[in-house]
């Protein structure tokens, strides 16, 4: 039975012991699959006969037969599995496409014997119109981007919703099979269509830039100055100059193409484009071809720096800090780029020269304080604290905060507790109602709660919530006021947690509220107060010292049963309802051009189904209703981070949401991804498939394709050497890593956390402080927080000298926190 091999192992028992529906069930989508495999047969005897007149009453019977089996199959896999419903598309084009069906041995032959027939189709044949376009883009996959473009061309005269995504496609063929006059004729078409203006603006957009590398320089160059003019994203508009920049210097007008250059390497891109660019303009100045402009070099270094040439970057910031007119500016990125590629004697040297050039009082504290750290990092360490004194303080007057701030975190990484305490004092008493002096006093208690100083701690916090905190310093004071409390044996009351209830969602905040329902627990069970003292003494000590698969308490088990989708709220109507070949039809709630959006991902064009998706985002922003149907949309074909994107936005506005709703959002806030990859490899490393995906929300938001400035790739943001050193290691092949890929990427991931948490006995805390800062740094904070309880999770985390870090370690947990909440209790 042709069907069964495209669906997922176990669908079809499945399928046959839970009939769905009143008609649906797997024996009648067999028996209708049959009948589609016999008229299949008869449809090939057709096309080798050259009957067309046949082969076209055929596949019209075959469209009515195929969209009542897409229905059944499509609903019986939206229920059986939520991931099933992915396959949808892929499922609904075996059953209706002729190249599937007739099992070519040669796809570009068939279709090319199959293309003078096309011509013929009538353009009422909407089911014809997938076709085309799933034809079209099988060829583009496979490089036959001419033969692609008639397909794409036939089904932009269809009816189908797609027509002018599809002649979109065939410009963008026309394009790379490098056929000008073509592509040229395509646009003008698309542009006298009602096509979204983002559709015309990237259909312009290919066939200018395909234009100038062509060398049909009159015809790229008015496309290319228009879209300057055009509302384009940065790389877009990088790309644009830089086509128009290898034009002007074509036609010799130099002036102009470092003009280009310029414009493509100031945009914020860090792209190839704008690389070369930067470059290009360089070589017109060294060739004299131009005058330079050292704003523009400076800019071209900053391009480069942004792009990890760091090298490049920095000849070009020391040619303009030395020049005879020094750019101060320059000095400044040269300072800082030595000291973040570890170069700290060399950054010493160029701030202290800064320092004799500044004249502003400010510039100049700015430059000691930068000293001062490369002095600590050069382990000149009572050179840099009475720098940064120096620097911080006019005798007790806090003289520059920033300074004062730092040099209480370097002397509580060095263990001087009771100075940290001091500088801490002073800071928080002079800048009261500023959040660094709020902080500042926080810091102060937790260094006598490090001393053993308990009381003089609780004088800290007690001090700091009279002081009208921000809400996370206030349940973060809260918490530590009540670790207190515990060292010196007394217990959590239920008056102590409601007297100050102002819960924020931070770490603190989800804390608190766990403490809150144990207290509450406990007052409703006689005899069960021994359970709940070991249950808050965990809380408050370290929840997180063992959450290893299969050990500790237990919470660490994760059943594959919860690892599922998020049901829709229980007002929804089913969102998929599929209909028609390939295409799919909405509830009636969802516009008409989110079924285009939808009809886009279904045929796997994911860019241009979000840019339409985000369209109508815009346009129905106050419909609740709508972007409801939107987020499950997005959800289930996998862009779960524009599905928790529009969450956030209906959750913010949640009033009049009921209970069902609002717990549909958090799921969408906090999705299950790539279970597939996720709970096997979870399980293999012992590691929390929870925290894994806490990691995964806060390094990337669950983009697969993101990377950071620093070249971090992916779902788990890998770095590229760390990623070479694993695939080493497990003895893969280094040179084939795709890091872009869910699968690899989370697999790399979720092998380094679990690394790192058994390299720190099971600390998450430390491998968190590891995953984001580097394991040097996570040992020199291991140091600092001795002096309190060694297996105390929380003082490690606040012993954490990078606020990036220990904010990042926070955010984590706090999102680990809400996993656990919404999936396990």
């Amino acid at each position: 039975m042709i069907l069964t091999a495209n669906i997922w192992p176990g669908a079809t028992l499945a399928a046959t012991s839970q009939p769905l529906g009143q008609s649906v069930s797997f024996s009648n989508v067999e028996a209708r699959a049959d009948s589609i495999a016999v008229l299949s047969a008869l449809l090939l005897v057709a096309q080798r006969e050259g009957d067309f007149p046949s082969l076209l009453k055929g596949l019209s019977e075959k469209e009515r037969e195929s969209r009542t089996i897409q229905d059944d199959m499509l609903a019986l896999m939206d229920r059986m599995d939520p991931q099933l419903a992915r396959r949808g598309g892929d499922l609904a084009a075996f059953l209706v496409e002729p190249p599937n069906l007739l099992k070519p041995t040669n796809l570009k032959q068939t279709l090319q014997v199959l293309l003078p027939f096309i011509q013929t189709i009538p353009e009422s044949l909407a089911a014809f119109g997938a076709f085309c376009l799933s034809a079209g883009l099988m060829l583009r996959q496979d490089g036959e981007y001419a033969l692609a473009g008639r397909y794409f061309e036939k089904a932009s005269g269809t009816l189908s919703p797609l027509a002018t995504h599809a002649l979109y496609l065939a410009v963008e063929s026309g394009a790379r099979s490098h056929e000008p006059d073509r592509m040229l004729k395509l646009l003008k078409a698309l542009d006298e269509t009602a096509a979204p203006d983002y559709l015309r603006r990237r259909g312009r957009l290919v066939v200018a830039l395909a234009l100038c590398d062509a060398g049909r320089d009159s015809d790229a160059l008015g496309l290319l100055e228009s879209l300057l003019k055009a509302d384009l994203n940065a790389g877009d508009r990088t790309r644009v100059a830089a086509a128009l920049a290898r034009l002007y210097e074509r036609r010799g007008d130099y002036e102009m193409a470092a003009t280009s250059n310029a414009q493509a390497f100031e945009t914020g891109s860090s792209n190839g484009e704008a690389v070369e660019a930067a470059r290009a303009y360089l070589r017109l100045v060294k060739e004299g071809r131009t005058g330079e402009d050292a704003s523009r070099t400076l800019s071209a270094a900053r391009c480069l720096m942004r792009a990890g040439l760091r090298s490049e970057a920095a000849s070009l910031f020391g040619k303009l800090f030395h020049a005879k007119k020094p750019r101060l500016e320059a000095g400044w990125e040269l300072a800082r780029l030595h000291y973040r590629m570890k170069k700290y004697a060399e950054a010493k040297d160029v701030f202290l020269a800064l320092g004799r050039l500044e004249k502003d009082a400010g510039g100049s504290l700015q430059i000691k304080l930068w000293v001062a750290r490369c002095e600590r990092q050069l382990t000149n360490t009572e050179v840099a604290i009475e720098l940064f004194r120096r620097v911080a303080f006019d005798g007790k007057r806090v003289k520059y905060s920033e300074a004062a701030w730092e040099l209480g975190l370097e002397l509580e990484s060095l263990r001087r507790l009771r100075e940290a305490a001091e500088v801490y004092q002073l800071l928080g008493a002079q800048l009261p109602e500023t959040r660094l002096g709020q902080e500042s006093l926080w810091r102060k208690g937790l260094c006598e709660y490090k001393l053993g100083a308990i009381g003089e701690a609780e004088v800290a916090f007690t001090s700091l919530l009279k002081g009208e905190p921000t809400d996370w310093l206030h349940d973060a004071a809260l918490f530590w006021l009540l670790k207190c409390s515990a060292e010196r044996g007394s217990p959590v009351s239920s008056a102590e947690l409601e007297k100050e209830k102002r819960r924020s969602e931070s770490l603190y905040g989800l804390l608190l509220e766990s403490l809150s329902n144990v207290v509450a627990l406990d007052s409703l069970r006689t005899g069960s107060a021994r359970i709940g003292d070991r249950v808050r003494s965990e809380i408050l000590k370290s929840p997180w010292k063992d959450w290893r698969l299969g050990q500790g308490d237990g919470l660490g088990r994760v059943p594959a049963a919860k690892l599922t989708a998020p049901s829709p709220p229980a007002t929804d109507v089913l969102l998929l309802s599929p209909s028609g070949p390939g295409g799919t039809e909405l509830s009636e709630g969802l516009p008409p051009r989110a079924q285009g959006g939808a009809l886009l991902l279904e045929f796997g064009l994911r860019d241009l189904a979000i840019e339409e998706l985000r369209g109508c985002e815009r346009e129905f922003s106050g419909r609740t209703d709508v972007l409801f149907l939107l987020a499950q949309l997005y959800w289930r074909h996998g862009l779960y981070k524009q599905a928790m994107l529009v969450a956030e936005r209906l959750a913010n506005g949640g009033q009049g949401m009921d209970e069902g709703e609002k717990r549909f959002l958090e799921r969408m806030l906090y999705p299950i991804c790539y279970a597939d990859v996720l709970l096997p490899e979870s399980r293999a490393q012992a590691v929390d498939p929870f925290l894994a995906l806490a990691v995964m929300k806060r390094e990337s938001t669950f983009d697969p394709g993101a990377q950071s400035s620093a070249s971090a790739t992916g779902l788990m943001q890998l770095m590229p050497e760390t990623a070479g050193a694993i695939a080493a290691y497990l003895g893969e092949d280094t040179r084939k890593l795709d890091l872009r890929d869910p699968g690899t990427n989370l697999r790399y991931g979720i092998w380094h956390l679990g690394r790192l948490i058994g390299r720190y006995s099971d600390s998450v805390v430390t491998a968190l402080a590891a995953y984001n800062a580097g394991e040097e740094n996570a040992e020199r904070w291991t140091r600092a927080a001795r002096g309190a309880s060694s297996n105390d999770g929380f003082v490690y985390m606040e012993s954490v000298a990078f606020r990036e870090t220990r904010e990042y370690i926070r955010l984590v947990l706090a999102d680990l926190q809400v996993y656990r909440k919404l999936y396990l209790y």
